[in-house]
């Protein structure tokens, strides 16, 4: 629970400066999982006039630009990545964004509809915060979970309960603390830097990319 800002507060920015971009990268998506991720942005508490949505279509096998349309965002647009990977449809989508503050979604997430007014009112209050995201994440299922699934094993599938308002590390040790992929929040100069590291991995280990390996994952934005 955070203090959220209002949408009367959020307006007073200046029009013509975005406060936050969000990307989502995808390839070949579950129709139905998309669909309910794009609603769920479209329900977005934040005024879509200061936030834009940047959508990365992977080299999909049919593409995704006219099957699943965002003309209800004055601000969104599908961009095609030919190279497939999710750090080539992310540094695509990088390069597209222009807020300082840049929310990734994966196309099977559905945030809050408070969730990008909150971020961006953390990073109003908190701006040297360089990576961020949600402490409670929880799972629609599509079948009942086994018996043997617990907490344990669900932390696999970036599922967790945060039982503070707000938790925070400067450590290199604080997984407890680390934001996790979906619904990641980062700076510009977060994402600068992880593109120099990136370029310099993919330069000297080509094969520790991703989901290759662990060297380009989610935790990299956090170190």
């Amino acid at each position: 629970p955070v203090h959220l800002a209002s949408n009367q507060e959020i307006q007073i920015a200046s029009s013509s400066q975005l406060l936050a971009s969000v990307v989502l990268c995808t390839f070949n998506p579950n129709e139905d999982h998309l669909t309910k991720t794009l609603q769920a942005l479209r329900e977005q508490t934040l005024p879509v006039t200061v936030w834009e949505l940047i959508l990365v279509d992977n080299n999909s096998d049919l593409p995704l630009e006219h099957r699943f349309p965002v003309t209800w965002h004055p601000n969104g647009k599908w961009v095609l990545e030919s190279e497939q990977g999710k750090v080539a449809a992310l540094r695509r989508a990088f390069s597209c964004t222009s807020a300082d503050l840049v929310v990734t979604i994966d196309d099977d997430n559905i945030p809050s509809p408070s969730y990008l007014a909150t971020a961006v009112r953390i990073h109003d209050e908190r701006p040297h915060l360089g990576a961020f995201g949600a402490g409670s994440t929880e799972a629609c299922y599509e079948a009942e979970p086994p018996s043997w699934f617990n907490p344990d094993i669900a932390a696999y599938l970036a599922l967790r309960q945060v039982d503070h308002a707000m938790i925070f590390s400067t450590l290199e040790g604080g997984e407890n603390c680390r934001p996790w992929g979906l619904g990641l929040c980062i700076t510009r100069q977060v994402i600068s830097a992880w593109l120099r590291q990136s370029n310099e991995i993919m330069e000297s280990h080509p094969s520790l990319i991703g989901r290759k390996g662990t060297t380009l994952d989610d935790d990299l934005f956090s170190l």
